[in-house]
């Protein structure tokens, strides 16, 4: 059964399991007060949005601790859908769902997660994020500043911004994924309501696409160049 979701200020009435509230209880602290907290190397808020996110009630939290990979796409789905179909109904940017992990959570299995379901997310203009307290992920304004610390395990679904663009060539996905998050950016952002920055985003996207699609026509060249080699050699030791 995937847990429900609800609001954070009516979470507790549906934090079932008992390390589902202390998760919450531990997570509150860092959405609420270090993430609204003046960011120590630029201007501004570490996370801008999470004040304005609070305010109008749009964060949400779920919980999880589910076994098998099958069980952990389909909560994760479930996510993606609820918030696609808020984002449906109002048109509005800017919410957030976290989802709680015991605090023992095995980290491996985390980032396993993260990965087998980053694109679904993207796909949905929606970022996953892997939070727990030993992420080396850093800030990308200091090396001595690590944003994604968080005390328990957690997963983390928001909607794509366009400067999510530097976090959408992973190395750890092969060159088709990356080229499916950039044409997802590229769908989300080229509308006529874009801003000048957005603007400017698609654009890069677009010519880091056609680099990626060049990569592919050369490598299926030099595949089909092998191929036809190897035919070739099998072709003349058939007729010795």
């Amino acid at each position: 059964m995937i847990p429900p979701i609800a609001e954070m200020s009516k979470f507790k009435e549906i934090a079932k399991p008992g390390f589902a509230n202390a998760a919450f209880e531990r997570v509150k602290p860092y959405v609420s007060e270090f993430l609204t907290d003046k960011h120590p190397y630029r201007s501004g808020a570490v996370c801008p949005f999470v004040a304005g996110a609070l305010k109008n009630d749009d964060i949400y939290f779920s919980y999880g601790n589910h076994v098998t990979d099958t069980d952990w796409d389909a909560h994760i789905a479930t996510c993606v859908l609820f918030m696609s179909s808020l984002r449906n109904r109002d048109n509005k940017f800017g919410r957030a769902l976290i989802i709680l992990l015991p605090e023992d959570f095995d980290v491996a299995t985390l980032l396993r997660i993260h990965v087998r379901n980053k694109i679904r997310c993207v796909k949905s203009f929606l970022m996953l994020g892997a939070l727990y307290k030993e992420s080396n992920a850093l800030s990308l304004h200091s090396h001595d500043f690590y944003p994604l610390r968080t005390p328990v395990p957690t997963l983390v679904i928001r909607e794509i911004t366009a400067g999510d663009l530097i976090f959408l060539e992973p190395s750890h996905y092969n060159v088709l994924s990356r080229l499916r998050f950039l044409h997802a950016f590229i769908s989300r952002f080229d509308v006529p309501s874009a801003s000048k920055f957005e603007r400017a985003q698609v654009e890069v996207a677009r010519y880091k696409a056609r680099q990626y699609r060049c990569e592919i026509r050369r490598t299926m060249s030099t595949y089909l160049g092998a191929v036809l080699v190897l035919t070739g050699i099998v072709f003349l030791l058939c007729r010795v």
